[in-house]
């Protein structure tokens, strides 16, 4: 599972957790850094690294789809 942009911790599968389709990408929170987030204006940060996963997010799903073919 993928990291909180706001926190930076993993995301465990037990956890409240959120995904959510900004700014073209996508982006996992935490759901206490989610209500972090809607509070303390904070878009800024995490259109940044939104936009720094959603340019990494092509590379990965290439590689695991060359995985699921072979």
């Amino acid at each position: 599972m993928d990291a909180c942009v706001m926190c930076r911790r993993k995301v465990q599968p037990a956890e409240n957790w959120l995904k959510c389709h900004l700014w073209g990408g996508f982006a996992i929170f935490h759901w206490r850094c989610f209500g972090e987030y809607l509070r303390a204006g904070s878009e800024e940060q995490v259109e940044s690294v939104v936009c720094k996963a959603s340019s990494n997010a092509p590379a990965q799903q290439r590689e695991a789809e060359k995985g699921a073919v072979r």
